[in-house]
């Protein structure tokens, strides 16, 4: 009989904080923590040669790494802000690839973590309708893989505790060149894309590739079975029946005889073609399939299992036939709540590492037209799935006259229009709108968006600026 104060409840609920612990104390690095990765170190190359995943990984990350962005400012109802957004979204014209860059970082949703290098350069260029000036511009965004970083602890002595020491975790990435890990001098100038960035997760994130293993592996060995298995279920069973040796009467064994006969028979079976002493019995049978259908009910399992992970539902590949229209809405909703969730933090990433670090370069043109004080607009992805427009302006009209007031920004979007900028050529409505679903008088509401307030970056000017890894 254990002792209340010490028995396995108390021991189990310990084990995570010294596990914990350990992670950040076993030496000079922390550990991915990643079992999948444990057992297969190129899980993430060989999970995308499947071509299930690949299809369905394909259909969540080109909806998250889509073509549309949306630079919004800080305050729209603040010139400065506006006019900086303006600028961002300019000087992201500048750089190659970017649709592709976005989907390396969106694979963060399987991996856990991405990075990417900004590359960048001073050019002499007009944006937002500012004269000729010397902007620093990103060329690229260079994808570098996972596996090159590291979190390395750092130990100090705290200047309050004398004595003791503090620990802080650093990242650092192996050099090609010089074949040794080096600590990241400058961090800001790299985009550092995580999912699920939980404390258990030590930094890493946590990757869809770690539910996705075993169920990958178990489809592998399932297929290498089928496949092992179609000569017999294509050719049959063939049974010969022959005569046995009186023992010693022919010099040999029957067991000689008999593998002699199979060599014979497989020979002729390979040429089509059976010729046999009309005194032998040779009888081919045909399997009954139910082998062949148990082993592709279970690929089919494995697959739509996976397909449902990654996009939230089997119905865009294909799959899952038959249910009722609103059991295919809510899949719907679902998949698209999942893609909306990525955008938006992918959006909060680039708005941090990206767009602040645009900000941060260009301090001194900024400073020089006016705009020291510009806080650093955000990335956003907009919702692509289309809404009924005439839907839309009827919810619209039926709410205005009540005195409910709406986002100017939603009232276009629902609208399927884009919202004009300061300096915009517009097309303004001079008498009511009649047509179907559209009431008299319908009006857009003002500028404000009711977004919430961001912590202003630091504008300090860099002394360098990134052009390599």
């Amino acid at each position: 009989m254990s002792s209340p104060l010490v028995d396995g409840r108390s021991v189990s609920q310990d084990l995570y904080t010294w596990a914990l612990t350990s992670a950040y104390r076993s030496g000079y690095r922390v550990y991915w923590p990643d079992y999948s990765l444990s057992r297969e170190p190129d899980l993430w190359e060989k999970i995308k040669r499947d071509p299930v995943i690949a299809a369905a990984l394909n259909d969540r990350l080109h909806a998250v790494a889509t073509r549309n962005r949306a630079i919004e400012p800080w305050d729209p109802e603040t010139e400065a802000d506006v006019k900086a957004a303006q600028i961002v979204e300019d000087l992201l014209k500048y750089c190659d690839k970017m649709a592709e860059s976005l989907y390396e970082l969106a694979e963060a949703v399987v991996q856990g973590r991405k990075f990417a290098f900004v590359k960048g350069e001073y050019r002499w260029i007009r944006v937002a309708g500012f004269p000729l000036f010397e902007w620093w511009v990103p060329t690229m965004l260079q994808d570098i893989d996972a596996r090159r970083w590291r979190l390395a602890p750092r130990y100090s002595d705290d200047p309050d505790r004398p004595g003791k020491q503090t620990l802080s975790t650093s990242w650092e990435l192996w050099s090609v060149e010089r074949a040794l890990w080096e600590n990241v001098e400058n961090p800001e100038w790299f985009i550092k894309h995580c999912y699920q960035d939980e404390e258990g997760r030590l930094g890493y994130g946590r990757g869809l590739a770690e539910a996705i293993y075993f169920y990958w592996w178990g489809k592998g060995h399932t297929l290498q079975e089928v496949l092992q298995a179609i000569e017999k279920w294509a050719q049959g069973i063939t049974i010969a029946k022959i005569d046995g040796l009186v023992p010693g009467s022919a010099g040999r064994t029957n067991d000689a005889q008999r593998q002699q006969y199979l060599d014979v028979l497989k020979e002729m079976k390979s040429r089509h073609v059976l010729a046999i002493d009309k005194r032998d019995d040779v009888e081919i049978k045909e399997t009954s399939g139910t082998g062949h259908e148990m082993g592709l009910q279970w690929v089919k399992y494995f697959d739509e299992s996976m397909t449902r992970l990654i996009t939230g539902s089997v119905r865009p590949s294909g799959g899952g036939q038959g249910g009722t229209y609103g059991q295919g809405k809510v899949e719907q909703d679902t998949t698209e709540s999942l893609i909306q969730f990525d955008r938006v933090l992918l959006g909060d990433t680039l708005t941090r590492d990206l767009v602040g670090l645009l900000m941060r370069m260009n301090a001194e043109p900024l400073a020089r037209f006016g705009l020291g004080e510009a806080r650093s607009p955000r990335w956003t992805i907009p919702q692509e799935r289309r809404e009924d427009p005439v839907q839309s302006a009827q919810v619209i009209t039926s709410v205005l006259p009540h005195g409910i007031k709406l986002r100017s920004d939603e009232v276009y979007r629902k609208l399927g229009f884009t919202q004009p900028r300061p300096g915009d050529k517009v097309i303004e409505g001079r008498a009511p709108i009649v047509g179907p679903g559209f009431g008299p008088g319908l009006q857009v509401p003002g500028n404000g968006n009711g977004s919430e307030p961001q912590r202003k970056d630091d504008h300090a000017p860099a002394d360098s600026a990134p052009n390599s890894v």
